[in-house]
């Protein structure tokens, strides 16, 4: 019994001392909805010793190479399949902590006030990150502005499975700049990522014509390079992402624009 009372101590005496210099990591994020939910969990990281530095990109493709090189010792901005087709192209070495939300993929129009008012050859602008295609392609089916050739693989549809459309597609944009084109007319239908709607003030509640519901499976991911996957400050982070606390503020912040991951 003392055998046990003195192992608990020595390891009570180590976790103590775990964070007891204020540990730093940095992780990397999309402004909204990612930083502002990394800003949330802050506080509950200090009370644990863990001081959180939340590095904010831009783009889809910077954060995993800042991640690959060590200059971030986290992201969380991306959902499963677009890591997936980054470890692909890549070749990185990533591990998941956690799933976190799930941001509903819309379509908006400022010509368009219903998806049943579409006719024929409205035009479209959709991100050009291959990760998206399927996913745009099948919430296209959904609204019935496309369909798909007969014993089509839904997993990974494209183009050349379409059999008949209502759309006639424009050239592919960066996904970072669609809320643009969206907000400037340039096309008559524009699919837009939740993260890049909410940063422009677009609402994906009320303003888009059709929005994924929360059985999209591209849930967005904390990661860590595979070799830090163990490092127990991002365990920390991972939990707090997961919370009860964090899964409410998500709720109350984003209104359902973004679905908290049970």
């Amino acid at each position: 019994m003392k055998y046990i009372i003195k192992i608990i101590s020595v390891w009570l005496v180590l976790t103590a001392g775990l964070y007891a210099e204020n540990v730093e990591i940095k992780v990397g994020a999309t402004a909204r909805p990612h930083a502002e939910i990394l800003e949330f969990v802050k506080p509950m990281l200090a009370k644990k010793g863990i001081n959180l530095k939340v590095v904010i990109f831009q783009d889809y493709i910077l954060p995993n190479r800042a991640l690959a090189s060590g200059d971030l010792d986290a992201n969380f901005y991306q959902h499963v399949q677009f890591l997936k087709e980054q470890v692909k192209s890549y070749d990185y070495k990533f591990s998941i902590l956690a799933e976190v939300h799930i941001e509903p993929m819309g379509i908006y129009s400022k010509k368009y006030k219903n998806i049943k008012d579409i006719t024929e050859n409205a035009s479209m602008i959709i991100s050009n990150s291959v990760a998206d295609r399927s996913r745009t392609l099948l919430l296209l089916e959904k609204a019935g502005l496309i369909t798909f050739n007969e014993g089509v693989d839904r997993t990974n549809v494209d183009f050349s499975d379409i059999k008949t459309s209502k759309i006639e597609f424009k050239p592919e944009v960066d996904p970072a700049i669609l809320s643009r084109m969206y907000l400037s007319n340039e096309a008559d239908l524009v699919v837009i990522n939740t993260n890049y709607a909410i940063e422009a003030g677009i609402n994906p509640l009320k303003d888009a014509l059709i929005l994924e519901d929360k059985n999209s499976p591209y849930v967005n991911i904390l990661v860590s390079r595979a070799d830090n996957a163990n490092n127990p400050a991002l365990l920390e982070l991972a939990k707090a992402l997961k919370s009860k606390e964090t899964h409410k503020f998500i709720l109350e912040q984003f209104k359902g624009a973004v679905i908290p991951v049970k």
